[in-house]
């Protein structure tokens, strides 16, 4: 297994054609998707036989000519990937004609066909090969979605399950990347809104806009029509319950920060109706952010359950509302909710919408025998209940949407829409992994931003299960039906980082490579703390500024390092002058690696960075526009300057002297190397201290399932309820695994903004994860066993440094790293020392130049 669709092709062919072992790639059903991305980097220019005019070999599993192309009309030729080769259909005459005309009516038969030219058809070479091969290559993705040809199995199977059947090895490459794609896999989420301009909703209205430049002809199939109506509903509502969001705080206070659905908001007003919440007296003294954290967990996990009438009493209304929860706006089967549901997205304002909701309130409340709450409660009820109307209608149109979304490709443009929220992991896993420990949730998460004045983000998810587990479980995942799996290889350089939710693979190192160069190169790198000042003698910062403080901040510090003093050397100059003299002095080592990688935070800020070196910076030597370049995503415009991250691994053929890309985009699996053979950069600029996003949905997943694993045996869980009632039930130790999740659920989500406020713990899982990220990047500049220079640009790396004061592990990034990895490496611990010394000895080393800390 291993990271990308290129990686795969490439290995396969090399098994296939250079070394004469059957091997094929296993790829995604969408293959036109496939070929884009191996064009380029494979297809287009790989390969002797290529240069002079042959094909490559891997054409032979992209190949076009489809035999039944000859005998179809030309508009409706289809697609390279989108054949009917089992769709095919006899036409059966209609019996019922009551047509005086003469012509007779056919109808496709419901029976559908596989092509009788199969087996023998150019486009299936690919799967002919994986059904006689002998090496099958993947992507994390095909491993999991993919299904195994219906010719090639009798039983409908997915890869993993072909794979534990049939192989007796797996070898998982990057195994702790893997891992992180694997629990994306079973928790995908979508940004809906948010105020990059990339989020899904704003980007779907966009590709829309082609619909009203034509003349509407799409319009006679009828599920367009639907689709287009749920699109309405859905942007209608999202800038409804925006308003609401904007325009009450109570409200975003309400909700906090956990996940909500329609049916959830609704059991949360009805619960607060039934069982009305204690307002405390006195004020709680002052306390720090970890005593907050255990006083949340305690008060979460400590709830008392409600006594059985009033779990009666609720569990009356929720079901009550079932059919509103199910069909929004159906007046047939959503009853009276739903023609109000109806009224209040055609309401003019927030005061009419209320005004229809409130006798609606009133008479439920009446209903089910509750007090009325004061004016000013009622006020806050009816507002909440629009919101929770607002949110169901949201649900049921955004799923409609995301159901039918792949069937408007033909129609609208989604190339540039991110889908993730399509490729829904299949049924088949669900019964061998365990369930997400807050359970199968899917719904909505709202992020305030800090500035209450700006909106925030919105996201849409599904979690539903434990998707490392597919990974560190997989041998044994079929044992209840007595099958063994393969003997699986977990490899990885980073895959041990005690503390890394992310990176950390919960099954110990059995085997320990040592590199064959050895780590004389590694241990000679430099590491230099290289603050930057603006033109007012102040240090520039990128990480923690909001986006457009940070576009010109990060302009700021671009013409800082390109900026010269009355001609003489600016920083980019003295970085190039001093590869230049250690490749005078050990050639080696430094012979042809005279090129610099700056590391950004996203391929935005990448483009950006490079834009403004393009115009600030000259080289000494006669270079044209190509010295400069952005590493561009595999799926961007041919049009658009730069270089692709497949082809990055050929950078020593370019003229490009500067690279500027994103830190995850090269973090790992790609050997950028020189003529030599060597790393081909000698030096690595990282302009922005890494930080992760404060609210991303997918570290709380990471989170909670590295928790999940980590609890699933722990008794001590159990212990206090133990001692109260005894011996206790699954249901009640469930229902205890479940509070701690949601406990920890909550704590996650409470993240701190700044560096600063991380309790130690918090610190501990940002630095482990960072630390690896860098490594990983520097990695890539000392293949071959040659050392690398090191720059950290950010004064965020280190503040107190840059002033001449002393910085600790609560102030700077780079401290705090050296201060977790130090019990590690200088303690007992062989696989720290051996991963991570040369690392921490390079760290280290800074506080002889300008790292200051005690």
């Amino acid at each position: 297994m291993v990271n990308d669709v290129a990686t795969a092709v490439r290995l396969a062919s090399l098994f296939c054609h250079k070394l004469g072992i059957p091997a094929a790639p296993v790829l995604g059903s969408k293959r036109q998707e496939q070929l884009v991305k191996v064009y380029e980097p494979i297809l287009k220019n790989e390969g002797k036989e290529v240069t002079k005019g042959g094909m490559h070999p891997a054409w032979r599993w992209f190949s076009q000519i489809c035999p039944l192309l000859p005998l179809v009309q030309s508009e409706d030729k289809w697609e390279f990937g989108n054949e009917p080769c089992h769709k095919l259909y006899q036409k059966v005459l209609v019996a019922d004609n009551d047509d005086d005309s003469d012509d007779e009516d056919w109808q496709e038969s419901d029976k559908k066909y596989t092509c009788p030219l199969y087996y023998k058809c150019p486009r299936h070479h690919l799967e002919h090969d994986i059904a006689t091969a002998l090496v099958w290559i993947f992507t994390p993705a095909s491993f999991i979605h993919t299904r195994v040809p219906r010719q090639g199995f009798e039983q409908d199977l997915t890869f993993a399950e072909a794979v534990y059947r049939e192989c007796k090895y797996l070898f998982v490459d990057e195994a702790d990347r893997v891992q992180i794609q694997f629990d994306e896999e079973f928790a995908p989420d979508e940004v809906l809104v948010d105020a990059s301009g990339n989020s899904f909703l704003n980007k779907l209205g966009l590709n829309l806009a082609t619909i009203y430049n034509s003349d509407r002809g799409d319009m006679a199939g009828d599920r367009f029509v639907a689709w287009t109506s749920a699109h309405y509903h859905t942007q209608n509502t999202t800038n409804r319950i925006y308003h609401l969001l904007l325009t009450h705080s109570k409200l975003v206070a309400w909700l906090g920060p956990l996940p909500f659905t329609g049916r959830s908001l609704f059991a949360r007003i009805i619960r607060d109706l039934v069982d009305p919440p204690e307002i405390p007296v006195l004020a709680k003294p002052k306390l720090t952010r970890q005593q907050i954290m255990e006083e949340r967990r305690k008060r979460i996990i400590e709830a008392d359950l409600a006594p059985t009438e009033q779990r009666r009493r609720r569990k009356q209304m929720m079901d009550q509302l079932d059919g509103f929860l199910q069909h929004p706006l159906n007046r047939g089967l959503g009853g009276e909710l739903s023609g109000l549901a109806l009224t209040i997205l055609t309401a003019e304002d927030d005061r009419q919408a209320l005004a229809e909701i409130a006798p609606w309130c009133k008479r439920w409340i009446e209903i089910h025998n509750l007090s009325l709450p004061d004016e000013t409660q009622f006020e806050e009820l009816t507002r909440n209940l629009q919101f929770a109307i607002l949110v169901t209608i949201l649900d049921n149109r955004l799923g409609f949407i995301v159901d039918n979304l792949s069937d408007l490709g033909r129609v609208i443009n989604l190339h540039d829409s991110s889908q993730d929220l399509l490729h829904r992991p299949p049924d088949d896993f669900l019964p061998v992994l365990p369930e997400s420990p807050v359970g199968n949730i899917l719904g909505f998460l709202y992020k305030q931003e800090r500035s209450a004045k700006k909106a925030g983000k919105l996201d849409y998810f599904r979690y539903v299960g434990v998707g490392r587990a597919l990974l560190l479980n997989f041998p044994k995942l079929f044992a209840v039906d007595d099958w063994d799996g393969p003997h699986t290889v977990l490899i990885s350089g980073t895959s041990y980082a005690p503390g890394s939710p992310a990176y950390h693979i919960s099954v110990k190192p059995k085997v320990l490579l040592q590199p064959r160069t050895g780590e004389a190169g590694i241990a000679e790198s430099q590491f230099f703390f290289s603050p930057k000042q603006n033109p007012q003698a102040n240090y520039i910062a990128l990480s923690g500024l909001p986006p457009a403080t940070r576009k010109l901040a990060a302009k700021e510090m671009v013409e800082a390092m390109c900026y010269s003093v009355r001609g003489g050397e600016s920083f980019l100059d003295g970085v190039f002058q001093d590869l230049a003299q250690r490749k005078q002095q050990q050639p080696e080592w430094w012979s042809d690696r005279d090129r610099i990688l700056i590391v950004v935070g996203s391929y935005d800020e990448s483009e950006w960075v490079t834009s403004i070196l393009q115009s600030r910076y000259r080289f000494d030597v006669n270079i044209n526009d190509d010295g400069i370049a952005t590493l561009r995503r595999d799926n961007a415009p041919t049009h658009l300057h730069g270089i692709l991250r497949s082809e990055i691994r050929n950078l020593q053929h370019l003229p490009t002297q500067i690279v500027v890309a994103p830190l995850m985009a090269l973090e790992r699996g790609h050997n950028i190397l020189n003529a030599q053979g060597k790393a081909a950069f000698g030096a690595v600029l990282f302009l922005n201290r890494p930080m992760p996003v404060p609210d991303n949905w997918q570290s709380t997943v990471q989170q909670l399932n590295a928790w999940a694993l980590k609890h699933e045996k722990d008794s001590t869980l159990y212990e206090e309820a133990q001692s109260i009632s005894g011996n206790l039930t699954l249901t009640q130790v469930a229902d205890i695994f479940y509070q701690n999740a949601v406990a920890e659920m909550v704590n996650l989500n409470y993240t701190a903004w700044a560096f600063k406020q991380l309790t130690q713990g918090e610190r501990s899982v940002l630095c482990w994860t960072q630390l690896v990220s860098i490594w990983q990047i520097i990695g890539r500049l000392v293949r071959g066993g040659v050392p690398a220079v090191v720059h950290f640009i950010d004064v965020k790396f280190a503040p107190n440094s840059a002033i001449d004061e002393q910085d600790s592990e609560s102030t700077s990034l780079l401290v705090a790293i050296i201060k977790v990895l130090e019990p590690y490496v200088e303690g007992e611990d062989v696989l720290a020392r051996s991963l991570y010394g040369t690392f921490l000895n390079a760290l280290k080393q800074m506080r002889e130049r300008n790292l200051n800390y005690d």
